[in-house]
């Protein structure tokens, strides 16, 4: 299992990079290189500002309802609704209400269908993660370049005074 986020751009390795071009570490500095997303989609400069799409705006415009599922997924939903012991138990109309009240999914399987499964296992790990949703385009705080000078003085000072 992975405990550390997916590293995207160069500003997740920025200090590492900086470090071994300073250093002359070229194998280290390949690796870096290596670790980084290939998708152009996720380097800094062409990211675009996360929006809602044209479809949540419409619903949130118009104050429409949540989508019923179509699909119930069992990995994660231990309890699905089943309403048709109120079918048999009560009349249509009865099902009806309580179809309106806690709709249920027209299919209830697993997370991934068997095809998609396959797909999946031949991703790269990036892409994999912009499937699942798990990537995060948060960028990492850069300190400005005074604070970095202002902190190299100080190793500086201590490093002259020891």
């Amino acid at each position: 299992m992975q405990t550390t986020p997916v590293i995207v751009n160069e500003l997740h390795l920025a200090p590492k990079l900086h470090q071994a071009v300073e250093q002359n570490h070229r194998g280290d500095f390949g690796l870096l290189l290596a670790l980084l997303s290939q998708d152009a989609r996720d380097w800094p400069q062409f990211h675009l500002q996360d929006e809602l799409s044209t479809l949540e705006q419409l619903r949130q415009r118009f104050e429409l309802p949540p989508t019923e599922p179509l699909l119930a997924n069992l990995a994660t939903e231990p309890t699905v609704t089943d309403n048709s012991a109120v079918f048999s138990q009560q009349n249509a109309t009865a099902f009806r209400l309580q179809q309106c009240l806690r709709p249920e999914a027209l299919v209830i399987r697993g997370e991934h269908s068997m095809a998609m499964s396959e797909v999946l296992e031949n991703l790269d790990l990036h892409s994999r993660a912009r499937y699942a949703g798990t990537t995060t385009n948060e960028l990492p705080q850069v300190p400005d370049f005074a604070d970095q000078l202002t902190e190299q003085r100080m190793w500086l000072n201590k490093s002259i005074a020891a």
